[in-house]
C-alpha cells in the first residue's frame, strides 16, 4: 500500500511541476500588474482545472 501511496504522489508531482503555457502566463501577469491580479489569475486557472477534472470523473464513471 505505501508503494502505492509513493507512485501516487510522484505521478502528482510529474504532472503538476512542469511550466505549461498558462504558468507561464501567470507569472507574465503577474510580473507586470501585481500580485492580487496574480493570484486572481490562478485562482481561476485553478477552478477550471477542477470543473474538466470533475467532468472527466463524471464521464469516466458513465462509460
Amino acid at each position: 500500500m505505501f508503494q502505492s501511496l509513493l507512485s501516487g504522489l510522484a505521478a502528482g508531482y510529474a504532472v503538476a511541476i512542469p511550466l505549461g503555457a498558462f504558468a507561464v502566463l501567470l507569472v507574465t501577469l503577474t510580473a507586470h500588474t501585481s500580485v492580487r491580479v496574480g493570484a486572481a489569475g490562478a485562482f481561476g486557472v485553478a477552478t477550471a482545472d477542477t470543473l474538466y477534472a470533475a467532468a472527466a470523473l463524471l464521464g469516466g464513471t458513465a462509460l
